[in-house]
């Protein structure tokens, strides 16, 4: 009995801690984007697929040797030596971690700490006419999915969109990040996207 308890009380422990440190990715990622886009008003209360970031890290990782001119799927945005501090193996490990992570569960006010940021779904985001359209229209929105943590808690990978609210469209823009760890704060180490796409 003693021993069950014990092993619930040390997974209670790990999920909440690895939960603080998802809320801390997230609100060091969004401190981030909001100095780059100040018009980020809206955040959307469905994360993205965890998997994303992972997915296009991989493709990255996996075109590191295409020349750069050459056709490559996706590719850091910095300049060269690039640095993969998560190998084959690393990804393999994430990946099987991850893919079991299917529990989408919403954003809520709470997660982002001392943020002006409305939350709201996907349906009210697309209703044209909606009070949330009028009110934010020409304002950017953003949506991300929750991060990937390394085992290390050093790296953490994050996918995220911005979108224009109301009738006329834009071009989203839409990048996984790399992020690592520096003494409790969370700070982007490399960003990737598609080349072929025009943002």
């Amino acid at each position: 009995m003693k021993i069950t308890i014990s092993l619930i009380s040390t997974i209670l422990l790990i999920s909440c801690s690895t939960s603080k440190i998802e809320k801390k990715v997230v609100n060091d990622f969004l401190k981030n984007q909001l100095i780059k886009s100040p018009y980020i008003k809206v955040v959307v209360k469905e994360p993205l697929q965890t998997l994303l970031s992972l997915e296009c890290y991989e493709k990255a990782y996996q075109d590191r040797n295409i020349r750069l001119g050459d056709m490559i799927r996706i590719r850091p945005e910095s300049n060269p030596p690039f640095i993969w501090p998560i190998d084959s193996v690393g990804i393999i490990k994430l990946k099987e971690k991850y893919k079991k992570d299917t529990i989408s569960q919403r954003w809520r006010k709470n997660d982002f700490q001392g943020s002006k940021l409305k939350l709201a779904n996907t349906k009210a985001i697309r209703q044209f006419k909606s009070r949330l359209s009028l009110r934010y229209f020409g304002d950017e929105g953003i949506t991300f999915s929750k991060p990937i943590i390394t085992a290390d808690k050093e790296f953490a990978l994050l996918f995220f969109k911005t979108f224009t609210l109301g009738k006329y469209s834009t071009h989203p823009m839409q990048k996984a990040i790399l992020m690592e760890n520096k003494e409790g704060s969370w700070r982007i180490k490399e960003i990737y996207d598609d080349p072929n796409v025009i943002n």
